[in-house]
């Protein structure tokens, strides 16, 4: 099993890469947004090799683990780290699979796409920045600020990010 260490450094390689990405390839939004969520992914890798050396196999145990209605968890999250988590998978799942599961689960028999755009890695950076927040300051781990650019920019109180408008 990795160790915390190790999932802290494949966050921090993926930010690396996300800005990287981001400078060179601006519109590449949907995966700009996977990348964000695996950042994540690694992030709350972290949180729970730490807090109990454990580590699951799929998203579904995951989450289980970290939801704060879950009375019987003691890895479970603040509601706000649960959704900031859980919102990232979803835009990465959108972004990946051009839909959402909201129409799947309706029973619309219609295949709609739903496309990729910036103001969906605006809501990425904003959730994953949270839980970067959530590591630095329960376990002291610090992050580079990333530059992103971005065609709208709405969001200016992020702590691990600094927008620049994109041309």
């Amino acid at each position: 099993m990795a160790l915390f260490s190790d999932y802290i450094n494949q966050a921090k390689s993926n930010l690396k890469f996300l800005f990287e990405v981001n400078s060179k390839a601006v519109a590449y939004y949907d995966w700009q947004v996977t990348v964000s969520f695996y950042v994540g992914v690694h992030l709350i890798n972290a949180y729970l090799v730490k807090e109990r050396g454990m580590s699951f196999n799929s998203h579904t145990e995951t989450f289980n683990a970290i939801n704060p209605a879950n009375s019987l968890s003691p890895l479970k999250l603040s509601e706000e780290n649960y959704l900031a988590y859980r919102k990232l998978y979803n835009l990465s799942r959108r972004s990946r699979y051009i839909c959402t599961d909201q129409d799947r689960l309706k029973g619309q028999d219609e295949k709609v796409a739903y496309l990729t755009y910036d103001k969906h890695l605006e809501r990425a950076i904003i959730n994953l920045d949270k839980l970067l927040g959530f590591i630095q300051l329960r376990y002291g781990e610090s992050f580079p600020i990333i530059e992103i650019n971005l065609i709208g920019i709405k969001s200016s109180a992020l702590q691990h990010f600094k927008y620049h408008k994109a041309s």
